[in-house]
């Protein structure tokens, strides 16, 4: 029962928590004070070039992840280019089930799983948090740009038989929307 109880407990300090935050992001833009943008999908954009980078960074980065999951390496390449096209599939479906936010200020935004963040410790989230449906939406569209855009260059990346960075492969190198030298966060989780 003392688990069950501790469960609750948390889920309703989290549900708290995460409506407060909200609160405070609306006063924030109510005041102007541009903290929380809610910009829209826009590949042309220049000055949102961070959150372009961390939006097809993190669905690579899922895509790759969900298939390296079940890749082995006794599998051909066509049964590890069906593994990841069932991850191509599936990725923006995950992350529209997913809280996304936004996390940091301009020029180094990126976007999270708010809820994953959180359950690793609230010391992982620094600067603004922005968490309203324009992020959601924003993360949605971005996922069904860069899937239907580069849809075979991240089954090649994915499936070959070498590891290959498939965030670099198509965010850096095809869709040059990761420019210059910058090492994204998600570059030290993997």
């Amino acid at each position: 029962w003392g688990s069950v109880f501790m469960f609750w407990v948390l889920l309703l300090l989290l549900l708290s928590f995460d409506v407060s935050v909200a609160k405070k992001r609306k006063r924030a833009v109510d005041k102007g004070d541009g903290k929380c943008d809610g910009a829209a999908f826009d590949i042309t954009n220049t000055n949102d070039q961070d959150i372009l980078c961390s939006s097809c960074e993190y669905t690579v980065h899922e895509i790759q992840t969900s298939a390296m999951l079940k890749i082995r390496k006794r599998h051909t390449v066509r049964e590890r280019e069906v593994f990841a096209v069932e991850s191509v599939d599936a990725v923006c479906g995950w992350i529209r089930e997913r809280r996304m936010a936004q996390m940091g200020q301009r020029p180094n935004r990126e976007y999270i799983n708010w809820l994953e963040k959180i359950g690793r410790g609230i010391e992982e989230i620094k600067g603004t948090l922005c968490m309203s449906p324009k992020e959601q939406s924003y993360m949605n569209n971005a996922c069904e740009h860069f899937v239907s855009t580069y849809r075979q260059q991240i089954i090649d990346a994915v499936s070959k038989e070498s590891y290959v960075d498939a965030r670099i492969a198509v965010c850096k190198d095809l869709a040059k929307v990761c420019v210059g030298g910058e090492k994204s966060e998600s570059d030290s989780e993997l």
